[in-house]
């Protein structure tokens, strides 16, 4: 007969695991949740600071200004790129306390061709009324968008896995660091240096400097924490008899031990192999 305890046990333990696989599918669940409406909560943000800049320039100035909706909506989502960007190098440099910016840097990166978008209309806006950018501006800033939403397109998975295994990396590199090129050329036009043209265009210039030499300092920590892969590792199992063994059967003096041995120094080599060997 079975005892009720055990079984008042056991029901209370599937009742665990019941609560937490439903509560881990709920976390996920939510993980999963949040992307549209943070892509939603960009565009609608970006869209309010067009509006507000460029009511506020017809208040004050009696004018439409579409073109200060450009630089308040560019310089936003140049905010939300320049944490997508450099989360990964933070988190490398200066600890988990950068860690979410890592973790959610695709959400990050969606978040930001959200508020181009809005960019984006404004300048189509502005070619309607008669006053199209110049060519150069289209090829240069075109080009950074259609980098933008090829990333996107590309941050589904499905997408991605549709392409070949080595082709995803590189593009991903190009693609950032063209956008981040065009953000560089963008606050580097400075008409004059009055205040306001310093504080509107050095803070976002300075940002924009940095991120590649955060990036290329943590690929540096990186590379230098690597283990060689040229000889032996410093520290692994087996290491000296492992050695020994293999120069007593190079050197002919019998140290490789008898042919029953012969299989153990052969696990003793894949040993090696696994912890980093040549």
């Amino acid at each position: 007969m079975a005892c009720p305890r055990c079984a008042i046990a056991g029901t209370a333990g599937s009742f665990r695991e019941t609560m937490r696989a439903s509560a881990l599918g709920h976390v996920a669940m939510e993980a999963r949740r949040p992307v549209w409406v943070w892509m939603a909560a960009a565009f609608c943000a970006a869209l309010a600071l067009a509006i507000g800049a460029m009511a506020v320039a017809l208040i004050a100035l009696h004018e439409l200004r579409i073109g200060l909706g450009l630089e308040v909506t560019a310089r936003f989502a140049f905010l939300l790129f320049w944490p997508a960007y450099v989360g990964g190098a933070l988190t490398s440099l200066f600890g988990d306390a950068f860690l979410p910016l890592k973790t959610n840097a695709r959400e990050l990166g969606l978040c930001f061709a959200a508020a181009i978008a809005v960019h984006l209309g404004l300048v189509a806006t502005l070619c309607l009324a008669g006053h199209p950018p110049p060519l150069m501006t289209f090829v240069i800033f075109g080009t950074a968008a259609g980098c933008t939403y090829l990333l996107a397109l590309l941050s589904v998975r499905r997408v991605r896995e549709a392409l070949p295994t080595n082709i995803w990396p590189p593009i991903r590199f190009v693609a950032m660091n063209y956008i981040l090129y065009a953000f560089i050329l963008d606050f580097s036009r400075f008409q004059t240096y009055r205040l306001i043209d310093v504080i509107k265009y050095l803070p976002f210039l300075a940002l924009a400097i940095c991120a590649p030499m955060l990036r290329l300092a943590a690929w540096a920590k990186t590379a230098l924490r690597m283990p060689s892969k040229v000889g032996l590792p410093r520290r692994t199992p087996y290491r000296d008899e492992w050695r020994g063994r293999v120069s007593g059967l190079q050197s002919g003096r019998g140290g490789g031990g008898s042919r029953a041995e012969r299989p153990r120094l052969g696990r003793l080599w894949r040993s090696q192999r696994r912890f980093g060997g040549r």
